[in-house]
């Protein structure tokens, strides 16, 4: 009797020690996929100030150092979004995004104007995304714009953002 009731113990807890193990495995893997969903969640937007300088100059693209005025930053796998301009008299508007993969595009809606003339067609500007800020496009101070399209061709590394400069 003695014998059996060791032996029935030592079975009891044999599955105590497996459910522990069980129990352990799969608060390890709830952890795992909380953790991975947390770092990947795409409704989260970035902090378009942490990406982009306050001020920016780029030989070629605009003579000496603009600031950073209207700002958005993407997750890493948006690949398209906008930004809002607000228009300032007599003051160019500089447009500079940081990527780090791909081309970026801005896209000047077709019926805005650009400087005297609206356009009929859409007005775009491409450059290599490089893991800096880039300038991409000048926009004259006469042109109503309200918003501005900006695309990436593929997926980022990292959060990605635009800027209006001035």
């Amino acid at each position: 009797m003695v014998a059996e009731s060791s032996t029935v113990e030592a079975q009891a807890q044999s599955v105590r020690r497996m459910a522990g193990l069980g129990l352990a495995a799969v608060v390890a893997a709830a952890a795992t996929a909380a953790t991975i969903a947390l770092t990947h969640d795409d409704r989260h937007r970035p902090d378009a100030t942490a990406l982009l300088p306050v001020t920016f100059a780029e030989p070629g693209f605009v003579d000496g150092r603009v600031h950073r005025g209207e700002a958005t930053a993407f997750a890493p796998s948006t690949q398209v979004g906008s930004i809002s301009v607000r228009p300032l008299a007599g003051q160019p508007a500089y447009v500079v995004v940081r990527c780090d993969t791909g081309t970026a595009t801005v896209t000047l809606p077709p019926g805005e104007a650009t400087g005297d003339v609206a356009t009929s067609s859409t007005v775009q500007s491409s450059q290599a995304c490089s893991g800096r800020a880039v300038g991409v496009l000048a926009l004259d101070p006469r042109t109503p714009v309200s918003t501005l399209r900006v695309a990436v061709s593929r997926a980022q590394r990292g959060p990605w953002g635009v800027g209006i400069y001035r």
